[in-house]
Formats: C-alpha cells, structure tokens, sequence
C-alpha cells in the first residue's frame, strides 16, 4: 500500500503508479475536497505511468529533477520505501536527486559522557552506516546518484526540520519503524510527520 499526504489536487499526477491511496490531513487547501482542520478524505486511485513533471505558479508544467527525501531505518517498511524510489526513477524522464536520511536518537546523558565525544560520534556513525546499507546498495543498483544524511535528534522533528531545509519535492518514509507496533495502521513517527510536513508525503507499508 501506498499513502500519500498531498498539498494540492494536481500533486496527484506527479505520482508514481504504485499509489493506491491519497490521504489528506489537516487543513483543506485550494483544489482539494474539505473545508476545515478536521478533514480526513481517502480517495482511491489507479495511476499509470507518466513523466514526472513540475507546475509552475501559471499552471504550466514543465520537465524538472525531482528531489526527493528518502528515510530508512533498517525497518522492513522503510527498506520498502528505498525500493518504491528505485523504481520510481525508471517511470522518470530524468533520474531523480536522492537524499538518503536516517534519524539517529541521542544516547542516555550518562552513556553519552562515558563515551565521549569521540566515541558517540562513532557510535552515529556506525550505526548510520549499517541501517543505510541496504538502501544505498538499491539506490546503486537503479543507477541513482544519492546523498547520505546522518541526522541525531528526535525522528520526527529532526526530519520535519530537515525536510523544510532541503527544497525537496516529496518525503517518502515506510509507514511503521523499527520499535512501531504493527498492529497500528501508521507508526507515531508517521503520523507526526503526515500531519506536520509542508511538502507531499509518500508512505510505503
């Protein structure tokens, strides 16, 4: 299953034709159904494959290198999404531009100090290196060229903050992470992030 959180009615063309469904959260805004915060529509769709393209403010669509922010924890729903984005960039006129994120949380403030500073660096890293792994051999594979981010903080607020910095035309992001409970429809770290993101959200189960 696929979700999406768009900002617009006309974001649903730039989709690839894996999306089945397209989720619209919080406010309604112009050219989508709903008139208020509380506003929660579910619409099926049936995309077929098709160039990726920009709008520009007049209307008029334009070819463009999509950006796209892909996160990976090593879960098996984020390792979903880094393979939704490889085959992605095969219905693209142009390979897209990737930026691989994962979101490490910060130690205990007593293992942090008995570490140091150097060894909790290595610590990120190291970890940042193995969750990553699976992801980068994939994007590798579809010929993608791809940027590594090693982010430290709170999952969803440290992608939120890097999300908006980026310039990036999508987030696509598994739907449950490593500690999330699979009997929930979306993991907290999804939902935070659907309700809060200035950009489209793709969310891969």
């Amino acid at each position: 299953m696929i979700i999406a959180r768009l900002r617009y009615w006309s974001d649903a063309n730039v989709l690839l034709r894996a999306a089945e469904a397209l989720i619209w959260i919080n406010e309604a805004r112009p050219g989508m159904p709903g008139d208020g915060d509380d506003v929660q529509a579910l619409i099926q769709v049936n995309a077929q494959p098709q160039t990726m393209v920009k709008m520009d403010p007049s209307g008029h669509s334009e070819e463009a290198i999509m950006r796209i922010v892909v996160t990976t924890d090593g879960s098996k729903a984020s390792e979903a999404a880094s393979r939704y984005v490889a085959r992605l960039a095969s219905d693209l006129a142009k390979l897209p531009q990737v930026l691989l994120v994962y979101v490490d949380e910060p130690l205990l403030q007593r293992v942090a100090v008995e570490l140091g500073v150097k060894g909790v660096d290595r610590y990120h890293q190291e970890n940042g290196k193995a969750v990553m792994k699976g992801a980068k051999s994939r994007l590798k594979r579809a010929g993608i060229n791809y940027e590594e981010h090693l982010l430290i903080g709170d999952p969803a607020e440290a992608l939120l903050k890097f999300v908006k910095k980026s310039n990036c035309d999508v987030l696509v992001m598994g739907s449950h992470g490593r500690s999330a409970l699979k009997s929930l429809f979306l993991g907290s770290v999804t939902i935070k992030v659907l309700s809060r993101s200035e950009v489209p959200v793709v969310v891969v189960r």
